[in-house]
């Protein structure tokens, strides 16, 4: 069982982890990732700033060139993820 969860966490790494390690400015990069028995943990790098949503309700509205600016950023960065041929949906 335990080579079994080691395997795992290999695969994990090697499917998650390590496809980051280009350092696309797009995407926020993994750095580790941990595992037990139920549960697989994905560190992250540190992103000051949070969320572009928090970001959007403190302002109360983005102008034209905001939102085409952000909206550019997501563009890139959901297509460097299927590139990589990863599906995110959120």
């Amino acid at each position: 069982m335990m080579e079994d969860n080691q395997n795992l966490s290999e695969k994990l790494k090697y499917e998650i982890v390590d496809p980051f390690k280009n350092e696309n400015q797009f995407i926020i990069n993994s750095k580790f990732i941990l595992k037990d028995k139920s549960h697989a943990l994905i560190g992250l790098e540190y992103c000051p700033g949070g969320e572009l949503n928090t970001f959007l309700k403190v302002k109360g509205r983005f102008s034209l060139e905001e939102t085409k600016f952000y909206a550019s950023n997501v563009a890139l960065g959901l297509e460097k993820l299927h590139e990589l041929n990863i599906l995110y949906r959120e």
